[in-house]
């Protein structure tokens, strides 16, 4: 079956005569806008160097609805989901129990959906998060992948990159209904 390439081109054609809503905020850092629905962010940085515990501020500014050490989440009456790639159980649960904490609730497991993936293979973390996706596409807000990296056999592969960016575009799309 042939892409028809005309039909692509005049989807893609910019409309002057569209309304276009801007995106709903959903991260902040201070005053400056990190995130907005339908898109992406990563943080990255050496081993050992926090990345967990902004991820904890994140997810805690988002189930508590408050500022964590200058996060800012906009929750939207949606879960959250976190699909941690890399740590152990025991830093894994550490880790939730931390989110609990800033969220500063008792309760925050009606919306929030968290996943230790370490064990699976790179077609399996892919394939259980797009499943996730597919059956919890309306109830979801944010979705936090831990360990990105894992989602590659090879991250110098550019090919194999690429193709990741091109499905976590598909699943901010997913995610925001846009």
């Amino acid at each position: 079956m042939a892409t028809d390439y005309k039909r692509l081109l005049e989807r893609s054609r910019f409309d002057p005569a569209a309304d276009v809503e801007p995106d709903k905020i959903l991260l902040s850092i201070g005053t400056s806008i990190v995130g907005t629905a339908g898109n992406f962010i990563t943080l990255s940085g050496l081993p050992k160097a926090g990345k967990s515990t902004f991820i904890s501020a994140i997810a805690g500014s988002w189930l508590g609805n408050r500022e964590c050490f200058s996060f800012r989440s906009f929750p939207n009456g949606k879960k959250i989901a976190i699909f941690d790639t890399e740590q152990t159980n025991y830093d894994f649960y550490r880790t939730i129990k931390r989110i609990k904490k800033l969220a500063q609730k008792v309760d925050i497991f009606g919306n929030l959906d968290c996943f230790l993936l370490r064990e699976n293979s790179t077609v399996e973390i892919i394939n259980i998060i797009a499943l996730y996706l597919k059956t919890n596409q309306d109830q979801i807000g944010l979705v936090i992948i831990d360990g990105i990296l894992d989602c590659l056999d090879s991250f110098n592969d550019e090919s194999q990159s690429k193709k990741l960016i091109r499905l976590l575009k598909r699943w901010a799309i997913i995610v925001t209904g846009k």
